[in-house]
Parts: C-alpha cells; sequence; structure tokens
C-alpha cells in the first residue's frame, strides 16, 4: 500500500501531522491524523472511506480513535 506523509498548521496554529493508505485502486482508504508531536501509540483520529462499488465516490466516511504509528513519521 502507497502512503504519503505530510505536516500542516492549523488555524489554531496547531502542527498536525496526517498518514494516508490507499485501497488497489489508488483511492484513499484511511487517513490517521494527530498532533505533530505524537510519540509511538498516541491515540489519533482515523477516517476511513467506503466507495460506491469501483467508482471514486464517497459512500461512507467513518471517523473512529487509533493509534499512531512512529514509522510512518518523516524523517
Amino acid at each position: 500500500m502507497a502512503d504519503e506523509r505530510s505536516h500542516v498548521m492549523t488555524a489554531q496554529g496547531e502542527r498536525m501531522k496526517w498518514h494516508y493508505e490507499y485501497d488497489a485502486s489508488l483511492r484513499v482508504s484511511d487517513i490517521y491524523e494527530v498532533a505533530a508531536g505524537a510519540a509511538d501509540a498516541t491515540p489519533c483520529m482515523r477516517t476511513r472511506y467506503e466507495y460506491v462499488g469501483s467508482t471514486s465516490r464517497i459512500d461512507n466516511a467513518l471517523e473512529t480513535t487509533a493509534t499512531w504509528d512512529s514509522s510512518w513519521d518523516i524523517t
């Protein structure tokens, strides 16, 4: 699975980092979001996307709590 990593500043001035995962059709399947200073095993927000069949149209997005994996950090 391919991934991307990024850091940005929120409107409140807090730095955030994300980890993206893609399905076999190269559509975003999961996005993990956490404060930039978070360490391994820190709780984070996970958004999972479900699509309509093989289309790129999003059918459902589910937000849950997950755990940040420090191997996703930019080095």
